[in-house]
């Protein structure tokens, strides 16, 4: 499912610009995204990692960076948390919300299609780990999962 043309021509991809907006935040592409979290607000890159739209080198972004949590809203959440994995869901909601060719496209992608994109982009995606209190363990959802549950997710509304 790789495209011609790299990640961002496939209209699926993390790194496909379409400018959307979450609660009143506009952000390029869900990649935009998921680097504009992970910066404190009045950070001097958190509204350029927003913008970012494509698999370019954000080195300079990304310098040192090691999250522990994200920041949305003015609040802190747990990095790889299930509120974390909710806020992403919601972006990737966002992003398929207001692009009705995005969403056509996403209808016609089979689970085959969908889990060989995931594992694709899943190195962007975070790994999520949460306790379960039913089962009394610790549960870890890894990216390529998560990202392909999303998008199945969406595709089955």
């Amino acid at each position: 499912m790789a495209s011609a043309g790299g990640p961002a021509a496939n209209p699926l991809s993390i790194f496909r610009k379409h400018v959307c907006s979450l609660d009143g935040q506009v952000f390029y592409s869900v990649f935009g995204f998921l680097l504009g979290i992970k910066y404190r607000p009045g950070d001097r890159f958190k509204e350029e990692a927003f913008k970012v739209a494509a698999p370019v080198d954000v080195t300079t972004l990304t310098r040192g960076f090691t999250p522990r949590q994200v920041f949305w809203r003015n609040r802190e959440i747990p990095y790889g948390s299930c509120e974390h994995r909710d806020l992403i869901r919601r972006a990737v909601e966002a992003r398929f919300a207001d692009d009705p060719a995005a969403r056509a496209y996403l209808q016609r992608r089979d689970d085959k299609d969908l889990q060989e994109l995931a594992r694709e982009e899943a190195r962007y995606f975070p790994a999520f780990r949460f306790f379960d209190e039913k089962l009394q363990l610790e549960v870890v959802i890894e990216p390529a999962d998560a990202f392909c549950e999303m998008l199945a997710g969406i595709r089955e509304r």
